[in-house]
């Protein structure tokens, strides 16, 4: 049951993921234009702000699912050894992509490692 619970919800995490990843490419593109031309137009601004709402009102449930249902359910299943590998495989992700250089993810991935 614990592992039907858990596992189920990946489906929805998986979706959760994929439509924030559209949102990041595309507020990604709005920002790089905005920083390239100094500037924003109204209409690209009311979109970067909804597509931040949005953003807000996706990872908000979902990193609450994550830490009280699949994390707790990984550390019960999974061994210590296999928890570590999953960490440094992050760990090599955010390193590989750190963000624009400069930012504030940037500099707060950067000292994570």
């Amino acid at each position: 049951m614990l592992f039907a619970h858990g596992w189920g919800k990946s489906g929805q995490l998986a979706e959760e993921h994929a439509a924030a990843e559209k949102l990041h490419r595309r507020i990604d593109e709005l920002g790089e234009a905005w920083l390239k031309n100094g500037e924003i137009p109204d209409n690209d601004l009311q979109a970067f702000q909804g597509m931040v709402k949005t953003l807000i009102s996706i990872y908000t449930p979902h990193i609450a699912m994550e830490e009280h249902d699949i994390f707790p359910l990984a550390a019960k299943l999974l061994g210590p050894e296999t928890l570590i590998g999953i960490g440094e495989q992050m760990r090599s992700r955010r390193a590989a992509n750190p963000g624009r250089e400069g930012s504030e993810c940037s500099r707060r991935r950067r000292s994570e490692l």
